[in-house]
């Protein structure tokens, strides 16, 4: 105890008794010029150059060559010698935030709006249903309307779904078209109604969000896509496989280079549950209603077009035959640039909603395979089982379906550029006409095309 007490003494002690100073053992008596509490920005009434004795830091300069290292983060100018004083600075309360506008809040284009959009959604049927589900779930969308069939009945559908008392159910359209809230429109009605319905919102000054195909006529498609565009009015055509999120990448990887010139393209797309019967008229049949997809995802894909097919079908199932149409078919395609493609078609797989892809070049493959709701394998004595497929296209193409939503939202507002254009769409409906032919003559079938016709994929 006394070695340390004498310790502390030579250390701290004597070099003030020497100085003839003495340690303050009272508290301080006289005030501060300056209260502690003054803001930070009050300008000091003493430069700092002036600072009292007790106050002051030795100077950078005169520190001894060992405590000289400087600190990472050292200054280059020392702190007392820029050119603007510390308390001259801008308030911290009127630092503009990071995520401030540059454009005041009320001059802000609709477009460019974070309100959810206003829409519409006619029909309510196989797919309706699935879109209702997503409209409500998707917080850029706004729910106004929702448009029957006349066969349904507006209190019970309201009812059977829980749609709210401020959202109008009707078997009339035009309490969605005269409705001035209501910024767009979803279409998911049969595509016999597609044409007129997109009419009447065009007119109607609405943005259109319609399901494929837009119609089973070359000429009634243009002459939609003609009304859109005078109207400056964004008309969507809904490819889902485009925004799958392994299709998209597919495409990507192919338009890289990744398999190099391709050589083969196949796609698989077989149905579950089987279609009722009394869908298929009003569908447009398998080529109007299904084999769409497909070749909207070969043409996507592989950026090109076909100048030959050939359809072999027929009916399985024989009440497909009374309606003229085929449950089970193949379509071999040859492309401008010399890709073979083949599109394998049936409507009903009892194992489950079973879509695949694959592309082939001299670089290697690209595949999907099977999508399932989770990927568990049980292995046993008996052997190994996977989980089963996904049951319909609703739960297989969940995210497409969402990611499509998110787009038209974008579309609407200006934020992207119409990725499923007119040339696209009609491209797609040259070749189902095409198909149409070879599968009642059962003879391969050659297309010619104008160099304003190809897309620019």
């Amino acid at each position: 105890m006394y070695v340390t007490f004498n310790c502390f003494k030579a250390i701290f002690l004597l070099p003030w008794q020497q100085q003839g100073l003495k340690p303050r053992t009272t508290p301080r008596d006289t005030p501060r010029d300056t209260p502690r509490d003054t803001p930070r920005d009050t300008p000091r009434d003493t430069p700092r150059d002036s600072i009292t004795p007790r106050d002051s830091i030795t100077p950078r300069d005169s520190i001894s060559p060992r405590d000289s290292i400087a600190p990472r983060d050292t200054r280059t100018t020392p702190r007392d010698t820029t050119t603007t004083p510390r308390d001259s600075t801008t308030p911290r309360d009127s630092i503009t935030p990071r995520d401030t506008r540059t454009t005041p809040r009320d001059s802000i284009s609709p477009r460019d709006s974070i309100a959810p959009l206003a829409v519409a959604l006619i029909g309510l049927g196989r797919i309706g249903v699935m879109y209702l589900s997503n409209i409500r779930a998707n917080t850029q969308l706004r729910l106004c309307c929702v448009v029957l069939s006349p066969r349904q009945d507006p209190g019970e559908v309201r009812a059977q779904h829980g749609i709210p008392a401020h959202v109008t159910v009707s078997c009339d359209p035009q309490s969605a078209f005269s409705d001035p809230g209501i910024e767009a429109v979803i279409i998911a009605s049969s595509t016999a109604s597609h044409v007129d319905l997109i009419l009447s919102a065009v007119v109607a000054n609405k943005a259109v969000y319609c399901e494929k195909p837009i119609s089973d006529s070359l000429e009634r498609t243009r002459q939609c896509y003609q009304a859109a565009a005078q109207a400056d009015l964004p008309l969507f055509c809904a490819f889902n496989r485009r925004f799958d999120p392994s299709y998209s990448h597919i495409q990507a990887q192919v338009r890289a280079g990744a398999v190099g010139k391709v050589q083969t393209i196949k796609s698989v797309s077989r149905d579950s549950p089987v279609i009722p019967l009394s869908y298929i008229g009003p569908s447009g049949g398998i080529f109007d209603d299904f084999s769409v997809h497909d070749i909207d995802l070969l043409l996507w894909v592989t950026g090109d077009v076909p100048v030959q097919v050939f359809v072999a079908g027929n009916a399985q199932i024989p009440e497909f035959s009374d309606y003229n149409d085929y449950d089970n078919m193949i379509i071999v395609l040859t492309f401008k640039h010399g890709t073979l493609g083949t599109i394998d078609l049936n409507r009903y797989s009892s194992y489950g909603y079973d879509q695949r892809l694959e592309v082939f070049g001299p670089l290697g493959m690209l595949h999907c395979e099977h999508s399932r709701p989770n990927h568990l394998v049980t292995s046993d004595p008996s052997g190994s089982t996977s989980t089963p497929l996904h049951y319909s296209f609703p739960s297989h193409y969940d995210q497409a379906f969402k990611n499509q939503l998110g787009y038209f939202v974008d579309l609407v507002r200006g934020k992207v550029e119409l990725s499923v254009t007119e040339r696209m769409t009609r491209a797609v409906s040259k070749v189902v006409e095409a198909c149409k032919e070879s599968a009642v003559s059962g003879l391969p079938v050659k297309i010619a095309w104008s160099e304003e016709e190809i897309p620019e994929y």
